[in-house]
């Protein structure tokens, strides 16, 4: 308190301390802290499987988990720093060997919701929200302590969209209950549409991009791993011009073992609503799956850069 800092190991004592003086068990807890965890070896001990320490409260139906150094993180949130991995805990009867909290699939969720106006010469605008929980929660961090102008050079990155404008944005942590982010941006595009004289080219999941995947035709010889899923729903609404008419509403179901994909598309009263569900799995798979899994990511790469044609009715 007279300082106002300490260590990972100095606070979790600290905090371990004020839990005890309040009757709470509260256990000392080793864990090798990062994206990618360590393997441990449960019948051999070693100081190498850990690199940090955490506070665990083991409660009768459940187990909280603290990271007394961050002074951000919402009660109980691990996020990708300490999640899903072995930790050894100190107890009075020696050290025992735990796992820490796993974000399941449908845990990390991405909802996101647009309402855009589309003119006739291709500009686009309107506002674009999008609330993260799970592991999402910790998918802007840091970037409210930037100034608007690093702000935006952030979200242009993230939203590598040409000739896009970011004209406000907003993030809102909240923090009781399931942690959540949300995200909430005023955007304009000018030409985001391509135009003619007679129609316009739409691209329908311009905020929801995936990354191509590439890879060597060589043999793997390693599993695939992936060690968290997700959830994505995006549902985005286009305001038409008057006398414009939509040439198909296509509908896109792909089924695997690596996760699911839909797409669904209305058009009433020239508002053109667009549905995309994405559910990417966690899990193991064996490496003769390989060619399996990237064509599967290279789907959906190939359906985030969709277009839509709404042609002038005669």
């Amino acid at each position: 308190d007279l300082k106002g800092y300490g260590d990972c190991k100095g606070l979790v004592n600290y905090t371990r301390a004020l839990m005890q003086v309040c009757g709470i068990n509260a256990l000392y807890a080793e864990v090798y802290a990062g994206h990618t965890p360590k393997q441990v070896f449960s019948d051999f001990a070693s100081l190498r499987f850990s690199n940090h320490i955490i506070l665990c409260l083991p409660f009768k139906t459940d187990t909280c988990w603290l990271e007394c150094t961050s002074q951000k993180l919402p009660f109980n949130y691990q996020g990708n720093f300490t999640d899903n991995r072995p930790a050894i805990l100190i107890t009075p009867e020696g050290g025992k060997l735990v796992y820490t909290h796993h974000y399941n699939d449908s845990e990390n969720r991405q909802v996101q919701n647009g309402n855009f106006t589309l003119v006739a010469d291709g500009h686009l605008s309107g506002i674009l929200e999008t609330k993260f929980t799970g592991i999402g929660y910790q998918d802007r961090d840091g970037i409210d302590e930037l100034t608007d102008e690093k702000k935006i050079e952030v979200l242009k990155r993230i939203y590598p969209i040409n000739r896009i404008e970011i004209t406000s944005c907003s993030f809102k942590y909240l923090k009781n209950g399931d942690p959540t982010l949300t995200e909430k941006l005023g955007i304009d595009i000018e030409q985001f549409a391509v135009t003619d004289s007679v129609s316009l080219t739409i691209p329908v999941n311009p905020f929801l991009r995936t990354e191509n995947i590439s890879y060597s035709r060589h043999k793997r010889l390693m599993p695939i791993i992936v060690r968290r899923g997700k959830v994505i729903k995006n549902a985005i609404s286009y305001k038409i011009p008057i006398g414009f008419k939509l040439e198909s509403l296509p509908e896109i179901n792909v089924h695997s073992d690596f996760g699911d994909y839909s797409f669904s598309c209305t058009y009433t009263n020239n508002l053109l609503t667009c549905l995309t569900t994405v559910n990417l799995k966690s899990g193991s798979w064996e490496a003769s799956k390989f060619d399996e899994f990237v064509s599967f990511y290279q789907q959906l790469y190939a359906f985030s850069e969709q277009a839509l044609i709404a042609r002038k009715a005669n």
